[in-house]
């Protein structure tokens, strides 16, 4: 029996499986976004309510009713990369307000990091910062928080900034990724590259 779980466990480290349980619910069928299917023959496709992501730095679902009434039309699903990216081009350059970029990255469904990271991450700090220091893709903690640099990389950055004389509040802070690879993988060219127009 032990053996049996032993298995399973490396089964599931080989996997990059790091969460078992996370803090609200996934509909994982969402995190292809941008996969279109042909339709069954000889059925009607039932009609399923749109995928309302967390409300930003929550982490919770808000009710539908609320959302639907001030969200506006998403665009249709790309089915090709390109168009993909050409997407996330148009959605960044509508963008003239950081507040604006935000809403735009946290609505943009079609990158497949999108639907398996609990937040998005976004830049934190002032706008006029002497300096902006740019981490990997978030990790663990930063996904689970919604806080850039937290957890052990926060730490680390605290021990760094210590002896000098800049505070963390005075730094402009942001992740390459707005969203964490699943399974804390390194990311695709092709993954990023949707998500470099943000």
């Amino acid at each position: 029996m032990m053996e049996a779980a032993l298995s399973l466990l490396r089964l599931y480290t080989e996997w990059g499986v790091d969460v078992a349980v996370t803090d609200t619910p996934a509909d994982h069928r969402h995190a292809g976004a941008g996969l279109v299917l042909p339709p069954l023959r000889g059925k009607t496709p039932q009609q399923t309510p749109p995928y309302i992501p967390p409300q930003p730095g929550t982490g919770r679902t808000p009710a539908p009713a609320a959302i639907t009434q001030n969200q506006p039309q998403q665009p249709p699903a790309p089915t090709s990369f390109a168009d993909t990216v050409e997407q996330a081009q148009r959605l960044a350059a509508a963008a003239n307000t950081p507040e604006e970029l935000f809403q735009a990255m946290d609505s943009f469904t079609a990158c497949p990091l999108r639907g398996a990271a609990m937040h998005t991450l976004m830049p934190s700090g002032p706008r006029n910062a002497p300096l902006m220091l740019i981490g990997e893709a978030p990790d663990e903690d930063e996904d689970r928080s919604g806080q850039v640099f937290a957890g052990l990389c926060g730490t680390l950055l605290d021990t760094m900034l210590a002896p000098l004389p800049l505070e963390r509040s005075q730094l402009a802070l942001a992740t390459a990724l707005p969203w964490r690879p699943a399974g804390g993988t390194p990311q695709q060219r092709w993954t990023s590259a949707s998500a470099a127009p943000f």
